[in-house]
């Protein structure tokens, strides 16, 4: 889950952040599970930083 966060974080100080395809690339997975994986990976990622950041997104 870690490599997934990296990647997915990578860029995300200039607004940029990698779609589940591109993460699968950069990850270079080719395998179906693994690409699954990726995919559970980032929805638990997508999760937490949701979690995380609610007090922040909440104080607009």
């Amino acid at each position: 889950m870690a490599s997934v966060a990296r990647v997915f974080f990578a860029h995300h100080c200039e607004g940029e952040f990698p779609t589940r395809k591109e993460l699968v690339a950069e990850l270079g997975v080719t395998e179906p599970a693994s690409r699954r994986e990726i995919g559970s990976h980032l929805n638990e990622i997508l999760a937490i930083s949701r979690r995380q950041f609610a007090d922040y997104r909440n104080a607009d």
